[in-house]
């Protein structure tokens, strides 16, 4: 019999075995996000924005599993496996394992992009007599498995689908249509020949059609919907419902979970339960440290939660949440370096983070409420500077983060994004969308280091007495051997991985990190480069620091330690409460 992981509004009757998933990604360093849970006999699973993590033991630790590519930052996903074959729905279009996770085929053969969204969205898959369907944001399908391609199914002018339902009797799929206010679709439609045919549910009593569906589930004969404004109820295969009151009127539902010891409801306010379906329902939050529940499972008795600070569950009716949480990362750091001994890491949203013992542990020394949110750091001593990459916007601090100025607009810089900040000499150095920038009066004033390349966009500069080495975001790495007055331009020596985000060196060794390619190494100055991944776990390697003759990488799954020059990497995350690290500072 197939093993289902079960997902967001999950049913489980008549064979049926439904996974959906409803949010939309939002990436938060040390509270990692988790949009859809899943099991099978021996092992939990959970979906991040970095991929797939895996736990063999009921939570309490978890693994990296693999990567898909990486999941897109807004993806919706839902999980769906059989023996060793997994399906990952996503915004993409299907991730496909046959080995357990190890390799992965991305399948989009049949299946549209979404003309509103501009996407694949895969958000529900279940199986039904042997079928396979999937649903889109905009399509129904059938997934033939042996030819790997989709076959759509049409319903209607209904957009914005959330959800479906199968039993023997119909098929009901639901959609979040209210949002579409001018356009005004209905929001559920029902076929009770397998699709061939589909009719609109309207009901001038509850008037169902005027909120947005976000889950269905199914108990004995009655079906409950999850929508924007409480729980509905139909006891007549979706032609009539009632709004279920006691406690949840105006509340936007987006899980419910029917267990042996009550009812479960998941919302964007926390976790409410009930004895039974439609008693008083009382608010349990006791252990949540972010209410917003964007995916909920049962599991051997045990109710689990996905919420945007990771995962939590319950034995005792919701009274209290514990976190499960150890190895199971999904923010991202975005800095990483060595300063006066000690190395630090900036985390979005959490913050600063400093290591006193080459990375073993961490402690956070400035809370990511007084930094810019996406931005990129540089630190020199207990000076800190912190800008936007996605506007003009800088910050800076000489007391170690206690607090904080605003740096006035310069017009030699003004308006570009900055993607990178780095210290040389204690003057400030700004990589951005057109060039690469010096300060050498703490941000005050500017000029361009590189004017014969400023077209580029740059993601790191290293001075290396009268050398100068300049990675690009796409163009590969450029070189200057008289202090940036001329340049030398290789766009090939990387291969197809030319999106170069850092750079160290130790001794005679130069290592240089690229999104997808890992690690590559020079022996010669530059002039030739190897690839050095043994042992890494992830090759979008977005940060590196030399620490003691030791390199550190950090990557989207966790940060990584060489001591012999890239031979083998080892992971050293322990006490960092994120596993995607952005930047080694």
């Amino acid at each position: 019999m197939m093993k289902i992981w079960l997902v967001i509004c999950v049913m489980f009757f008549e064979t049926i075995f439904i996974l959906n998933a409803q949010w939309q990604l939002v990436n938060g360093p040390g509270k990692a996000s988790v949009y859809a849970i899943g099991y099978d006999a021996n092992n939990w699973y959970a979906i991040l924005g970095s991929g797939l993590f895996r736990s063999t033991n009921e939570g309490n630790d978890w693994k990296y599993f693999n990567n898909m590519g990486t999941l897109d930052y807004q993806t919706e996903s839902c999980i769906y496996n059989s023996g060793d074959t997994i399906f990952i729905g996503s915004k993409n279009g299907l991730y496909y394992s046959i080995d357990a996770g190890q390799s992965w085929e991305l399948i989009t053969e049949g299946l549209i992009i979404n003309q509103y969204f501009s996407s694949r969205d895969i958000i529900t898959i279940a199986l039904h007599n042997k079928i396979i369907y999937m649903l889109t944001r905009e399509k129904l399908y059938t997934f033939d498995l042996g030819k790997k391609n989709f076959s759509p199914i049409e319903i209607g002018n209904l957009i914005d689908y959330r959800n479906m339902l199968i039993s023997e009797k119909y098929l009901l799929v639901g959609s979040n249509s209210h949002t579409y206010k001018p356009l005004r679709f209905p929001n559920i439609f029902i076929s009770k020949d397998r699709g061939i045919t589909w009719n609109s549910i309207t009901d001038s009593i509850s008037k169902i059609d005027e909120v947005d569906i976000n889950c269905f589930i199914k108990n004995n004969d009655t079906i409950y919907a999850g929508t924007s404004n409480g729980i509905y109820a139909s006891d007549d295969e979706g032609n009539h419902w009632k709004l279920l009151e006691n406690g949840l009127i105006g509340n936007e539902i987006k899980n419910i979970i029917i267990a042996q010891d009550g009812v479960y409801v998941g919302t964007k306010n926390g976790v409410f339960y009930a004895s039974e379906m439609g008693n008083f329902w009382e608010k349990k939050v006791n252990g949540l440290t972010n209410q917003e529940i964007i995916s909920m499972t049962n599991i051997n008795e045990k109710i689990l939660v996905g919420t945007h600070h990771g995962l939590f569950y319950t034995t005792d009716k919701g009274d209290n949440w514990v976190s499960i949480n150890r190895g199971l990362g999904g923010g991202s750091i975005p800095y990483i370096k060595e300063n006066f001994g000690k190395l630090y890491v900036y985390a979005y949203e959490e913050g600063i983070f400093s290591s006193i013992d080459s990375g073993i542990t961490w402690q956070l020394i400035v809370d990511g409420s007084m930094l810019i949110q996406w931005g990129v750091v540089a630190i020199d001593n207990n000076n800190i500077y912190n800008a936007s990459n996605r506007t003009w916007q800088m910050l800076y601090s000489l007391d170690n983060g206690k607090s904080w100025k605003i740096v006035p607009n310069s017009a030699t810089i003004s308006g570009r994004k900055i993607h990178n900040l780095s210290i040389e000499e204690h003057n400030v150095i700004a990589c951005t969308d057109k060039g690469i920038f010096i300060s050498e009066d703490s941000a005050k004033s500017w000029y361009s280091l590189s004017p014969a390349i400023e077209p580029y966009q740059f993601h790191f500069v290293y001075f290396d007495n009268n050398d100068i080495f300049a990675g690009s975001l796409g163009q590969g790495l450029f070189k200057s051997t008289d202090k940036g007055k001329e340049w030398i331009h290789n766009s090939t020596v990387f291969g197809a991985y030319n999106i170069l985000t850092d750079i160290v060196k130790t001794g005679k060794d130069i290592f240089v990190a690229s999104y997808s390619g890992g690690v590559f190494k020079s022996t010669d100055n530059g002039m030739t480069w190897d690839s050095v991944n043994n042992g890494l776990g992830n090759k979008f390697i977005i940060s590196l620091a030399e620490y003691k003759n030791n390199i550190f990488a950090s990557s989207q799954n966790g940060i990584f330690l060489t001591t012999n020059n890239g031979d083998e990497w080892e992971e050293v995350s322990e006490g960092l409460t994120t596993k995607w690290i952005y930047k080694l500072l």
